[in-house]
């Protein structure tokens, strides 16, 4: 605020101004530059406005910037003790470069003060952009940048720079497709490299030859003439760049650097969440994957049957987290035109969005019960009608690389059938398989595809390829019609699509019912019986049967693998990992022996539960649980050791979607044959 001898006189005679000073002399602190205050004006004001307050109310602080020789010590004293006013004493006049630090290490210091405060807070970040959004406006507020570049790398081993965000005076510009950003210049690239591989950073200290050097904002013109850089990190990694700039030249002091770092902090914490999530990004915008995935859950028999004939139906949302919107896919039944569905802003009233920000899956039995969870949502009853649901409606949020990259949303379109829940579950574990494909040599098939292709050919070879018979056969409860569905799913699991080696089926010994099961699992008395086994060919000692060797061994109650089942099939269903070395103390696998199993390798488990869809709590029952390993007899050393071949983690969760799939589709055939019960339901 710049007041002159005649700002002073206009405002005393209209007096709303000089009302304002006096009031915020008193509720504010001033920093007074280039008055003396020997001026009378400026001291009878403050004079007067520390006269209305009460004598045991403090006034001030305020601060003034005086030069050398206009003031003495004497007149710095009689200032702070009579109007509360502190003095920084400088030669200024004629010598700007001292002006122009002291106000910024003013401004610094105002900055970090502001940073240190609250760090940008909001809604969780489920949005890259409004992460980015939230945090260059804190840095524009809290720095005051006339620059800021946010830019992230497409992974934590990729190179090129993604910039997300630019905020160029007052103007801010958010990652699109519509809008093309600046590229990051050579220098910028090489900055970048510099961090994260020598681990050097750029600080304000640097000297005017390095930053020449980089010219940074090469792009921006001569405009920019002071830069802070920061590393971005995630996972301990550096993974991209937060560039603030000022047409100020020094406008930044290691204040600015300190307050710059807490926002990017920010920032990194938040990327942790969303790099993975980004990854899937990349794979979405192009909609090969997902349009991939559509014609999956059509064209398999392990649903073609109830899609063609119209029963269900299927929507699959892809996760676009940089614009913060689910992107439709699906497929439209005969006749029906191949509309493109608008996508749907994450955050808003629809039953999708919901399975999405909550990470939960959601089943409703009627189209009225799902308006009614979402208080009758005109958003939700449009598409409800659009969709002509009839009966039962299904979300469900698929998790790949540990992060949430779509929504299934599956409907009834026939009746309210409680049994479509199976079905439902059916198509989640197959979307799950598809979505968590690990990298294969070039020109070979995918995974997934291998996958399901093979399941086709194994259930085929019992049904020819007629649900009309798989239907006749689970009423009828055809035992050689289940045993051998059943056998063959198990030497699909046991393939070249998911390198597993060997699988093996537990069931529940001496139970005549779930509810024996429930009892000997309280008492602890509890038993499993491997029905059947199945091991590569391959991987089989010579001699040895690959086709239920390990029939009729058992796992007790305080076993791992029975262990491992009975404390999570209630709340966690799904196939898991059991590394006997993760813990650091290795534990004897007493089941290590008479399955021939190397100790220190690890396997998998997934419960065989059935889903009581017809209760209002639709308990899980337990029947047993799979079993798979990657072990391989080597003949030189005459016993089974862990496959020597190297399992990335990507691996190994496809090889845990798989076999959840395998599981899903034996656990109906498991209940009618061991239990003697309706083998059509089950979940």
């Amino acid at each position: 605020m710049v007041i002159t001898r005649k700002d002073y006189l206009d405002a005393y005679s209209g007096g709303f101004l000089m009302n304002w000073l006096r009031t915020n002399l008193i509720q504010k602190s001033f920093l007074f530059v280039g008055y003396s205050l020997s001026d009378f004006d400026i001291v009878n004001l403050i004079k007067e406005a520390k006269a209305t307050l009460p004598s045991n109310v403090s006034f001030g602080p305020h601060f003034a910037i005086l030069d050398r020789k206009e003031t003495s010590q004497a007149h710095r004293k009689y200032l702070r003790k009579c109007y509360q006013i502190r003095t920084i004493v400088d030669d200024i006049r004629g010598n700007p470069d001292v002006l122009r630090q002291l106000f910024a290490y003013i401004h610094g210091m105002s900055a970090l003060r502001r940073a240190q405060a609250g760090s940008p807070t909001g809604r969780p970040p489920e949005t890259l952009n409004s992460v980015v959004d939230t945090i260059a406006a804190a840095i524009r507020t809290d720095i005051g940048c006339d620059y800021i570049g946010i830019y992230v790398t497409d992974g934590i081993d990729k190179i090129a720079l993604n910039c997300l965000c630019q905020c160029v005076g007052m103007e801010t510009r958010i990652h699109s497709p519509h809008r093309k950003f600046d590229e990051p210049t050579q220098d910028l690239r090489r900055l970048f490299l510099s961090m994260r591989d020598n681990n050097y950073y750029y600080t304000p200290h640097a000297s005017p030859e390095v930053l020449a050097g980089y010219s940074i904002l090469e792009s921006k013109g001569n405009r920019i003439k002071s830069v802070l850089v920061m590393p971005v990190s995630s996972q301990g990694k550096k993974i991209g760049l937060l560039v603030a700039g000022s047409v100020i030249e020094g406008a930044f002091t290691s204040y600015h650097y300190e307050a710059l770092a807490i926002h990017t902090k920010t920032l990194s914490e938040s990327c942790k969440s969303l790099l993975g999530k980004l990854n899937v990004v990349q794979t979405a915008q192009h909609g090969l994957l997902f349009e991939d995935i559509i014609h999956s859950l059509s064209t398999s028999r392990l649903l073609a049957s109830l899609i063609e004939s119209g029963q269900m139906r299927c929507i699959l949302y892809a996760a676009d987290y940089v614009q913060g919107r689910l992107v439709p896919y699906y497929n439209p039944p005969p006749g029906q035109s191949d509309t493109r569905w608008s996508p749907l802003p994450v955050g808003e009233h629809f039953l999708a969005c919901d399975a999405l920000s909550r990470g939960v899956t959601l089943h409703f039995q009627s189209a009225e019960e799902a308006m009614e969870y979402m208080r009758s949502s005109h958003i939700v009853k449009r598409g409800l009608d659009y969709f002509g649901v009839v009966g039962n409606i299904y979300l469900t949020p698929i998790r790949s690389n540990g992060h949430i990259s779509a929504v299934l949303v599956c409907w009834d379109n026939s009746c309210r059938d409680k049994k479509r829940y199976t079905q439902f579950e059916r198509a989640k574990r197959i979307v799950r398989v598809m979505l968590n494909n690990y990298s294969v040599a070039e020109g070979a098939e995918k995974p997934s595809g291998l996958l399901l292709r093979t399941l086709d050919e194994a259930l085929k070879e019992y049904d020819n390829g007629d649900a009309a018979t798989w239907a006749t056969a689970l009423r009828d409860r055809n035992e050689h019609f289940m045993r051998g569905v059943i056998q063959n799913c198990l030497s699909a699991a046991a393939s070249a699509a998911t390198g597993l080696t060997r699988t093996r089926l537990w069931v529940a010994a001496g139970a005549k019912g779930l509810r024996d099961i429930e009892r000997q699992r309280r008492s602890q008395q509890i038993e499993f019986v491997i029905k059947h086994s199945y091991s590569l060919p391959s991987c089989t000692r010579p001699g040895d049967a690959h086709l239920d060797k390990y029939v009729r061994a058992s796992s007790m109650a305080d076993d791992e693998y029975t262990q491992n089942t009975l404390d999570r099939y209630g709340s966690d269903p799904y196939a898991r990992v059991i590394d006997p070395l993760s813990t650091g103390k290795p534990v004897k696998d007493k089941n290590a022996d008479h399955l021939e199993k190397d100790e220190s390798g690890f396997w998998l488990t997934v419960p065989l539960v059935y889903r009581d869809t017809l209760s209002h709590s639709r308990k899980l029952h337990l029947m047993g649980f799979l079993s798979a390993d990657s072990h391989c007899y080597v003949e030189a050393v005459d016993k089974y050791v862990k496959s020597g071949v190297r399992l990335d983690s990507a691996q190994v969760a496809f090889q845990r979607c798989a076999l959840d799939l395998v599981a899903h589709l034996i656990a109906p055939l498991v209940r009618g044959l061991y239990f003697h019960q309706d083998p059509i339901f089950g979940a």
